[in-house]
């Protein structure tokens, strides 16, 4: 379904922008004409643990354990009817919506595809049932107390990616999902549980994976691969047609988001060794907030500004 994200495009930015620069980031005030109405933000904002995007964070926080309810609620997996699609930048822990259940074989089994993500993600790691980290071993959970009860099949968005899936999908499901059942470009979980009335005494475990988002264009080098940078997540939502403000390439800056992607990239020395990222990308957003939302909380990830001056960002 398309989403809110979707009411800004390319024709519809103007600006008039005052700024200066300070170190390799240019800073500035932002206007924009919004489907015929003048909406200016500020898009100078410290670290928001409400979007879920931040420097660097805790491998905690990364695995989804947000300090909000707003993040939390990321980590829910729910049915209903009509959801806006999620976009995911980083790495992120992350629950989904139901798009398909159905019972087989009298109800002993029962099958659940929750869509995760409205694109392509770059990997579908570590498996959490409620609260509970599972090792999957050929597909089936081989741990905890679900061990032997809960068969798991992950989607990242391909054709071949998705193949394992969709053939257990269409094979266990009685007809019910088919080869027309695409879900194109959507990363998704597929679960099968197999009932147990020792186990399965209440509802059934909320499932929730730790996933690696979008694959990003960088200008540098002309690649598009998966990035937690900051820079080329801001570029990326820029320039998506899907869900982001669609503007063409030549209104980008590549000199100036390539500066950019360079100091997200630079090494921060960690007190207790080592070294991490200056500035990284983590988060989610659904295509039903405001694009303008959306923008502040990326620019948050990095103590970012962004500016339209000369016809470009």
């Amino acid at each position: 379904m398309p989403g809110a994200a979707a009411a800004i495009v390319g024709s519809a930015v103007t600006a008039a922008v005052t700024g200066a620069t300070i170190g390799s980031f240019v800073i500035g005030a932002v206007t924009a004409s919004i489907i015929g109405g003048i909406a200016s933000f500020a898009t100078s904002y410290i670290i928001s643990a409400a979007f879920g995007l931040n420097r660097t964070p805790k491998p905690s926080d990364r695995g989804g354990g947000g300090v909000t309810q707003r993040n939390q609620d990321r980590t829910l997996s729910v049915r209903q009817p009509i959801a806006p699609h999620r976009v995911i930048y980083g790495e992120i822990r992350v629950g989904g919506t139901v798009t398909f259940l159905h019972t087989t074989d009298d109800n002993d089994y029962l099958h659940q595809l929750i869509t995760i993500a409205g694109h392509e993600v770059n990997s579908i790691g570590q498996l959490y049932l409620d609260d509970l980290s599972a090792t999957v071993t050929s597909n089936t959970v081989s741990d905890t107390k679900y061990e032997d009860l809960i068969d798991v099949y992950t989607g990242v968005g391909t054709t071949a990616g998705d193949s394992a899936l969709h053939t257990a999908l269409i094979s266990n499901s009685g007809s019910k999902w088919t080869s027309a059942h695409k879900q194109s470009d959507r990363a998704k979980i597929y679960t099968r549980f197999k009932y147990d009335q020792d186990t399965f005494t209440g509802s059934l475990p909320n499932v929730t994976a730790l996933v690696q988002g979008r694959k990003v264009f960088d200008p540098r080098d002309d690649s598009t691969a998966y990035s937690s940078n900051s820079a080329l997540c801001i570029r990326d939502y820029l320039t998506n047609t899907s869900f982001g403000l669609g503007e063409p390439t030549a209104r980008i800056n590549d000199t100036s988001f390539s500066t950019a992607a360079n100091v997200c990239d630079e090494d921060v020395s960690l007190s207790g060794g080592g070294t991490e990222d200056r500035y990284t990308c983590h988060g989610a957003f659904e295509t039903s907030e405001a694009p303008k939302d959306v923008i502040k909380q990326l620019l948050s990830s990095c103590a970012g500004r962004l500016v339209y001056q000369g016809g470009q960002w």
